[in-house]
């Protein structure tokens, strides 16, 4: 080595080693979930098959219906926004060995939050007051599963699925009490006083989520500790790290994102908090976290994937190549398929 070349330290090939490590993982991840979606979109070829639909025709109808042209591709936008963000609101506690399926209670209390505050904040200043409201709600709505884990060994899945069962009422009440309230025979809120007419204020919040989300893990102490954390928990509470708080702060980000969810829905879809909104975002967003592999862009492509399925739904059907609900039962299959064959491998680490 020559004289003023500078040697490589620790630090350096180490940072090199990791960034090419880290490079590997998400390609890997990706490759994964391309082979899940394949698997599963094969599977759905047979049950529609064995249902006495042509699957070749079933498929490329679907395709058709979510990619065929700019209203489809919209379409298909609108349903894969939201999905990022459940999908992240599941991928995020995962890292930590936890399971969060309260989903749809926090995005339902979330978006409860953000019509009620749209519907009487003025002007412009409304949507972020609206969104601000939807993630601390949603937080709220995390973090009590998040405490009663960390600190008194409750499993999260059964506090998430409480909650969800507790959401739903609560909601209903606090709308049939509320002063924004609609009049009509469903129950929502006023017109919000102000909206985001296009689904491209949204996607681009997505998008920048789940990079920051692959950056987050990746890049820094509190993403390492988090990975530990689902890799040996035990360990890690030896080793010093802070455990019972990654817990409560995870689940507390992942209510905030949900909730984010229903903001979005209410600013965007459909301009008010209406009850029922949700068509299962909540628990549809646990495929999108597996397919995906856990990393955010793995989050992206899965919820892509399910969100043109949901919008080639109804093309399939006008064009008569089968019922709608056939696009149902293929979701389901691909979510069946990637539980089975991503679950044991997921956990919490790389």
């Amino acid at each position: 080595m020559t004289a003023g070349t500078p040697t490589p330290t620790a630090a350096t090939t180490t940072s090199v080693g990791g960034d090419e490590a880290h490079r590997e993982s998400i390609r890997g991840r990706l490759l994964d979930a391309a082979e899940v979606l394949g698997l599963a979109m094969l599977v759905s070829a047979l049950v529609v098959a064995v249902m006495g639909h042509d699957p070749a025709r079933t498929l490329a109808a679907i395709a058709h219906g979510a990619f065929g042209n700019g209203e489809a591709l919209r379409a298909t936008l609108r349903e894969a926004v939201p999905l990022v963000f459940t999908g992240l609101a599941v991928a995020l506690p995962l890292r930590l060995g936890l399971f969060n399926i309260g989903g749809e209670g926090q995005m339902a209390l979330g978006g409860l939050a953000a019509g009620l505050v749209a519907a009487v904040v003025p002007g412009l200043a409304s949507i972020p007051a609206a969104v601000l409201a939807a993630l601390v709600v949603g937080g709220f709505w995390g973090a009590v599963p998040g405490f009663l884990r960390a600190r008194l060994g409750v499993h999260e899945v059964l506090s998430t699925i409480m909650l969800n069962l507790v959401a739903a009422p609560l909601a209903l009440l606090v709308i049939s009490q509320s002063w924004a309230k609609a009049d009509g025979p469903i129950l929502q809120t006023e017109i919000a006083t102000s909206t985001l007419p296009a689904v491209g204020p949204a996607l681009v919040l997505a998008v920048l989520l789940a990079v920051a989300y692959d950056v987050w893990l990746a890049r820094t102490r509190s993403g390492l500790s988090a990975r530990a954390i689902g890799l040996a928990p035990r360990a890690a509470h030896v080793l010093g790290l802070p455990v019972e708080r990654g817990i409560v702060l995870a689940m507390t980000a992942a209510g905030a994102l949900a909730g984010l969810t229903g903001a979005q829905q209410v600013l965007v879809q459909h301009g008010r908090y209406v009850d029922g909104f949700s068509p299962g975002y909540g628990f549809t967003a646990i495929a999108v976290a597996l397919l995906g592999r856990g990393s955010g862009i793995g989050v992206l492509c899965a919820a892509l994937a399910l969100g043109a399925l949901r919008s080639g739904a109804f093309a399939m059907d006008a064009l008569g190549v089968a019922p709608r609900e056939t696009a149902s039962i293929v979701q389901g299959v691909v979510i069946l398929t990637a539980a089975a064959l991503t679950a044991p491998r997921l956990g919490g680490g790389q």
